[in-house]
Formats: C-alpha cells, structure tokens, sequence
C-alpha cells in the first residue's frame, strides 16, 4: 500500500473519532459524582451524600436522574448506591461503593472499685464486669480474665475485632491492729478477801478473724491485800499489728455494811454545796418515757422550765428525741428496771446501763454520763442478789466518767400517793432555799402529770428558780449495801 493511502486511512480515522466525541459530548447524556466512588460507613451511621450532576444537550437534568440507594446501616457488609439517566435512546448508569464496618470498641466497665485492697490471706471475690458493644449487644459471656501478680486483666473482643481491655488492682496489706474486747467492767473493785474471778476476753482481727487464742494475759490480784492491780491483755496478729488493754481491780475494805439502818439521807461531797445551788429546784423525772410525758412537757414548755429526765428502754424514741430538743437533760436511768438482774452482779448492771446509753445516744447523738441508780444509791434491795453491789457500782460509774444523783424530795408518786394535793404537799412543804431541791418523780404516773403545774406555779410565786442537773452538783445518798 502507497505511503499516501496509509496517511489518508489515518487521518480519516482521527477525523471519525473526533467526530463522534463531539457527537457523544453533545448528544449523549451524562452523569458527574461528586466526592469519592467508595466510601466507608460506621455501624448505625447515616451517610451523607456528596452530591451528583447530569447534563444532556448541555442542559442541566440533574433532576432527572433515578438514584437507588441499598446502604443498611445497621448491618455491615458493602453495598451500592446506583444513579441512572435516561434520555432518549440513551442511557448511562454509574455506582458508588458504600462499605458498612464496625470499628467502635466494646464497652468494659468493671463493678466495684478499680483498685482493692485485700488482706494478705484473702481470697478477692470478683465484684463483676459487663461488656456492651454497639453492634454485638452484651458480650460480658466473652470476656477473658487473666491474673498477672496483683493485677486482674480483663480483655473483650467483639466480632468485628474491636478489643478493649481493663486491669483491677489488688493490693494486699494488714496495717490494722486487732481488737480486744473485754467481757464484765474494766474496772472492778471487790471486798477483801474475795477472789478475782477473770470474766473473760475476745480478740479479733480484721484478717485473722478471731484469735482470742493467742491473747497473753499478765498481772496479779492477790484478794488479801488492800491494793490497786492490773491485769495486762496483749494480741499481735499474723502481720505484727499488736494491741494491748488493762483490767484494773481494786480491793478495799469490806463496807458493804456503812450504815445499820435503810434511812435514806444525803451527804455532802467534795465541797459543792449538797443537791445543787441554793434556790434552785430540779424536777426529774424517772421511769419514762410513758404516757403522761408529754403531757408533762408540755406544761415546762408553757412556763419554760427545763427538766432532768432518767430514761428507761419504755416509750417512742420521738418522746426522748423532744425532750432533748426542747431543752432538758437527758440522764440513764436502767433498761430492764429488773432489780433481781442489774444487781446480781456489776457485769450485769453495766451490761444494762449500756444498752440505754447505746439508746439515748442514738436518738439524740449525744453520750449521756449521768445517771440514776434504780431504787437510788441507798437501795437495800440490792442485798437480796449482791452484798455490797452498791458500794462497788458507785466507786466504778465515778472511773468510768459517770456522774449518779439521787434526791433530797420524794413526791412519793412511786409509793402510792394519788392524790394531786398529798403530792404537792410533799413536794413544796420540803423546798428551801437554803440549798439545792432535787425533786423524784415518774412522768409514768398520772397523778404527776396533774400535779407538776402548781409545784411550778408555787417555785415561780416564791421566788425560786429550775435548773437542769450537772456534772457540778452532788446529791448521793447514804449507801446501805
């Protein structure tokens, strides 16, 4: 073939393809995307469409193209999103690729505290986890646990691979001393010539649990001998931590006899002026609380006298909570009022003293420290259980911080009196002012309750004033046990 038909066949050629680009530039449609063919989607995620254009004839029909859409979000996989135009005996079509992954980690949240702190033999008891993945639901059943010295792994996988993990810490130490509790008073005072009898000790330990085994006991009590004694209680537990209490024990002369008869009268002590401040009247009130109290209180609050109430385990701890909020002195009286109980031995009397002291102070988050002997300090019903019980309870409520009151006026509400007026008559034909008037009476009795109002109407009228009783004024009678 001539060299000049080759130059002619290709120039033809180029003539038709250019021709028919111009041709299809003009009249066949077409379709522009905007942004990317493929995109990746996150899991529940909505996507946003970038934006497409579609001209014919050089006209813009973006508006006629047909765009199908078969993105799930909410199930991963690759999927399509098709774009068609039609026009005339033409058509075009174009895809973009949309790819739905997971790659959000799982939630691990870990129960209890991140970082514990265990004793040396102790067992860590898992305080538990949960796993929570956005496309997966609850997979706490998957986590792994791993135990690296003092640290507890915890790793979760989702299905998509995602991983997350957490790390607990254990820290294992015993810093704490263990705990010594005597049973029966840590102060005792016996007469002498009776033996000590040991009542007996608990020790345990935050770790070791109890180890009253291993307590050492020290100290002497010899009964003959007039004398202050020591017994010396000691603990160490199995990491060293030691603790050490005492037992004192006094012996003294045997004066469970002081007086030979029961006549009740009160001394002086310590050179405060006997049963208060001259003048001054101190109603109080044992037994309680019963159904007159508030009735009671009520007629104090009306001419704003205060009051000293011995309370009993009896009445709504509301009642005792009122008094204490208006003002007036709550003082321990006994839980029980069983005589043949509190008084067959000191352990059991402070065994009841404390369980109104734990009531009182729970009620109005105080600690109470005076109290009122059931019968009074000069009681000789206590000779029936304990021979010179008496004389030993006053000397141990002193060295246990408790200050005891009896009385110098009995209204003798608790012996039988009735009437309002025979009570009155007790009460004032007994006031003076030449010394302190610490009045007995039962806010359970009814008779009280009628007959509170002129005791008050008459101090008011004569001059006298009503106080509360303090840690500053004595009024013990005479013991006779």
């Amino acid at each position: 073939m001539k060299k000049s038909n080759i130059t002619y066949i290709v120039f033809t050629m180029i003539i038709i393809l250019i021709l028919s680009n111009i041709y299809m530039n003009i009249f066949y449609p077409k379709i522009i995307l905007f942004g990317d063919k493929e995109y990746i989607l996150e899991y529940n995620s909505d996507f946003k469409e970038p934006g497409y254009k579609g001209t014919y004839l050089n006209k813009d029909v973006t508006k006629d193209i047909e765009v199908t859409n078969e993105v799930n979000n909410q199930e991963l996989g690759e999927y399509n999103i098709k774009y068609k135009l039609r026009k005339n005996l033409f058509t075009v079509e174009k895809n973009r690729k949309i790819k739905v992954v997971d790659s959000t980690i799982p939630d691990l949240n870990l129960k209890g505290d991140s970082e514990i702190t265990l004793c040396p033999n102790e067992e860590y008891k898992e305080d538990g986890y949960e796993a929570i993945d956005n496309y997966d639901g609850n997979i706490t059943q998957n986590v792994k646990i791993t135990n690296d010295n003092n640290e507890i792994i915890y790793t979760i996988h989702d299905s998509s691979g995602n991983s997350n993990k957490k790390i607990r810490k254990i820290k294992r130490e015993d810093k704490e001393k263990p705990k010594i509790e005597l049973k029966g008073s840590q102060n005792i005072t016996l007469n002498k010539g009776t033996k000590y009898k040991e009542p007996g000790y608990k020790a345990t330990d935050n770790c070791d649990g109890d180890i009253t085994d291993k307590v050492k006991v020290t100290g002497e009590v010899k009964s003959d001998t007039i004398g202050t004694y020591k017994i010396t209680y000691e603990i160490s537990d199995n990491e060293n931590n030691e603790n050490k209490i005492s037992r004192t024990i006094k012996i003294t002369e045997n004066n469970g006899n002081q007086k030979k008869n029961d006549k009740v009268t009160v001394k002086e002590e310590n050179g405060y002026s006997t049963c208060g401040k001259k003048g001054v009247i101190y109603l109080t009130f044992d037994d309680g609380p019963g159904p007159y109290t508030e009735k009671i209180l009520e007629i104090l609050k009306k001419y704003d006298v205060k009051a000293t109430f011995f309370v009993t385990k009896n009445g709504k701890d509301s009642i005792i909570k009122k008094e204490y909020d208006e003002g007036h002195k709550i003082g321990l009286h006994t839980y029980t009022h069983d005589y043949q109980k509190i008084y067959s031995s000191t352990e059991n009397y402070f065994n009841d003293l404390e369980l109104i002291k734990n009531r009182v102070e729970k009620i109005t988050g105080t600690k109470p420290n005076i109290i009122r002997f059931p019968g009074g300090s000069s009681n000789t019903v206590s000779r029936k259980y304990n021979k010179g019980i008496m004389t030993n309870l006053v000397n141990e409520v002193k060295e246990k911080g408790y200050y005891y009151f009896d009385w110098n006026i009995d209204s003798n509400d608790a012996g039988g009196v009735k009437s309002k007026n025979v009570e009155y008559n007790n009460i004032v034909s007994n006031l003076s002012k030449n010394r302190g008037n610490v009045v007995l009476m039962h806010d359970i009795k009814k008779v009280t309750s009628e007959t509170i109002e002129d005791v008050i109407k008459y101090g008011l009228d004569n001059g006298y004033t009503f106080d509360v009783l303090s840690e500053d004024i004595v009024c013990h009678h005479h013991l006779n046990n």
